[in-house]
């Protein structure tokens, strides 16, 4: 079954393979695309909207990043 929150990800590996990227503005915190960019970028800013438990849960999940301000 397909993940329908994580459908972009190949698409954001592939733009993030190039080295080129090494920030990101990101609207919504999502398991699939956070990790990911929090793993790949100098810096990550993500910005949470819906609700501060799903905030919550996708911080606790990925930790205290250095190069994450969630």
């Amino acid at each position: 079954m397909t993940d329908t929150y994580a459908t972009h990800l190949p698409v954001l590996r592939a733009l993030l393979e190039g080295g080129q990227i090494r920030s990101a503005l990101e609207f919504g915190m999502v398991f699939a695309s956070t990790p990911l960019l929090v793993e790949r970028c100098e810096r990550v800013v993500s910005i949470e909207m819906q609700s501060v438990e799903w905030h919550d849960r996708v911080q606790a999940t990925i930790g205290d990043a250095p190069n994450w301000d969630p």
